[in-house]
């Protein structure tokens, strides 16, 4: 199923990511936040997958305007837990200290497809828009096995009760041939589900879309898209080993951080370097005060710590390596 995830950390840095999934999750999840989260607040990553779908739809690309999570008031004690929405059908959902997991359906729709404005209150609260700063807009079906960051935002750590994803765009190829626009219920997804952002913790939220089950072709050829969706929540420990491997884009040795860029990526990810960080270029250690002068196009594979995005081994090659070996 198509899945987006979304991260949240002590800091609240959300995350938005495209991923495709096949008998498991995911693989290779990256994250575009920059640098350790703030005091007080938590990591938020977005990410989409799907499972496979139809044998005749050949491509579904989405186009997603944003994303907007709802914080809830400091005085709301209470919120409740057992009903997800997408548009206007309600599902139950189990939930325990670590992992969440509802199911949505469209099926018709009650909204505009507007998205909420940004920190507009709601019974007490406010909500926050996420930008997009993944691929965008993306084919659901080349994300089966792999994650793809959708967008990230740094997030107050407190509860969350809905998020909604807006899309402006759904086209749909079958059999190979030329895409041609969806007709959607509704442009807005709608997901009253509430979730923590913890500090100094990561959480994931993972919207799932099922495409085999959200598209349908009329008897004259019309499809339409009636979007099927996993909502899937899950907190990870502060201690989660992560990693990335892109180009690097900078290197900043007054600040202690190396910005890697992901492949596929738009937004690098900035590490901070510590002491205890093991550096290797060319297959020889060395300090980050040795890379002032690397050369552009060297490209790095990173082991850092998911929630302070501390580097903890950073393995370089230059291209002047890389055609030698080759």
């Amino acid at each position: 199923m198509k899945k987006i995830s979304v991260i949240f950390t002590a800091l609240a840095v959300l995350a938005l990511l495209l991923a495709g999934c096949a008998s498991s999750p995911g693989t290779a999840t990256t994250s575009t936040t920059s640098g350790a989260p703030a005091a007080g607040k938590g990591y938020v990553n977005i990410l989409v997958t799907d499972a496979p779908p139809k044998n005749e739809v050949t491509s579904i690309m989405v186009t997603v305007s944003s994303i907007n999570v709802h914080m809830a008031s400091t005085e709301t004690t209470t919120v409740p837990t057992s009903t997800i929405t997408s548009t206007t059908t309600a599902a139950t959902t189990t939930a325990t200290t670590t992992t969440a997991t509802s199911t949505a359906t469209t099926t018709s729709t009650t909204t505009t497809g507007t998205p909420p404005p940004t920190s507009s209150g709601e019974a007490g609260g406010q909500w926050i828009t996420i930008p997009v700063s993944g691929p965008n807009p993306f084919d659901l079906l080349k994300l089966q096995g792999i994650d793809e960051l959708l967008g990230t935002a740094q997030l107050q750590a407190g509860r969350y009760t809905q998020i909604r994803l807006v899309l402006t765009k759904v086209e749909v190829a079958l059999g190979g041939g030329a895409l041609q626009e969806a007709t959607l219920p509704s442009g807005e997804l709608k997901f009253i589900r509430p979730f923590d952002v913890i500090a100094g913790e990561t959480t994931d939220v993972e919207l799932d879309f099922d495409a085999k089950k959200s598209v349908n072709v009329t008897g004259s050829g019309k499809v339409m898209v009636k979007p099927v969706v996993k909502l899937t929540i899950t907190n990870k420990s502060s201690n989660e080993l992560a990693s990335l491997s892109g180009v690097v884009s900078a290197v900043d040795a007054q600040a202690s951080t190396i910005s890697i860029l992901p492949t596929g990526q738009t937004q690098p990810i900035v590490l901070g370097v510590t002491p205890q960080t093991v550096i290797i270029l060319d297959e020889k250690e060395v300090t980050l005060a040795d890379l002032a002068a690397l050369p552009a196009g060297s490209t790095a594979t990173a082991s850092y710590l998911s929630n302070s995005l501390k580097a903890v081994r950073i393995e370089i090659v230059t291209p002047q390596a890389t055609t030698t070996s080759a």
